[in-house]
């Protein structure tokens, strides 16, 4: 933990210094600073959501983990999170911050158009029962990568090309 609350302090004094009048370079700056800031509130509540009142067992740091996730092993936790039989659940204050970051995170991998993580997130985030304007944003990345046949444009498209 002392790692990640050291890199975060690093990030935020980086974050702190730009200066854009370009919008959405002035959100990710907020974006980030808010992550560093829940790094910095959270210790405590960090070192003890290693699991839940549920017996699922999260990957340690979740979900600030997810920021050091290789993309396999995001698209592996929402499957495994999807088949366990286990309840999730979380308090009202941890649903709110954990739902933050999984957004942003999600936003995150939809700027760089990478519909399965993308999807991915979305489908933890709904399995927490998270619901937040970050996520609508994700989700509504994914309706948009959407063909009329129910198929993503993206997947065919590379398929078409295999042949």
């Amino acid at each position: 933990m002392l790692r990640i609350t050291k890199a975060a302090k690093h990030a935020e004094q980086w974050l702190q210094s730009i200066q854009s009048s370009n919008s959405e370079i002035r959100n990710l700056r907020d974006m980030g600073l808010m992550f560093c800031e829940t790094i910095f509130t959270q210790n405590d509540t960090l070192k003890s959501l290693r699991t839940t009142e549920s017996s699922y067992d999260y990957p340690k740091g979740f979900p600030l983990s997810l920021l050091q996730m290789e993309r396999n092993d995001i698209l592996s936790l929402a499957m495994n999170m999807s088949f366990s039989k286990s309840k999730f659940k979380l308090s009202s204050k941890q649903q709110k911050e954990w739902a933050q970051i999984i957004g942003g995170i999600s936003l995150s991998y939809a700027r760089y158009g990478d519909v399965p993580v993308v999807a991915a997130l979305v489908r933890i985030a709904k399995l927490l029962e998270f619901d937040n304007s970050l996520l609508v944003d994700a989700h509504s990345f994914l309706m948009d990568q959407q063909e009329p046949d129910g198929t993503f444009g993206t997947f065919r498209k590379g398929m078409e090309s295999m042949q």
